[in-house]
């Protein structure tokens, strides 16, 4: 086989990582986030020595 998933393999894929995502108790750890028109500020923050979290930017 060369890797690729069957289409009932996809869908259970999809459905375990979407299952995840959307459960109450994953989490992610977010270092700030940015208004779209702060976006220079954003950049700053992602190439903080340290960082920890992703870096979001909102509308």
């Amino acid at each position: 086989m060369d890797g690729r998933l069957i289409a009932a393999e996809r869908t259970n894929a999809f459905r375990s990582v979407f299952g995840f995502l959307m459960d109450d108790k994953s989490e992610i750890d977010i270092a700030g986030k940015f208004k779209l028109e702060e976006f220079k500020d954003a950049f700053k923050a992602y190439d903080a020595p340290g960082r920890n979290g992703k870096i979001l930017l909102v509308s």
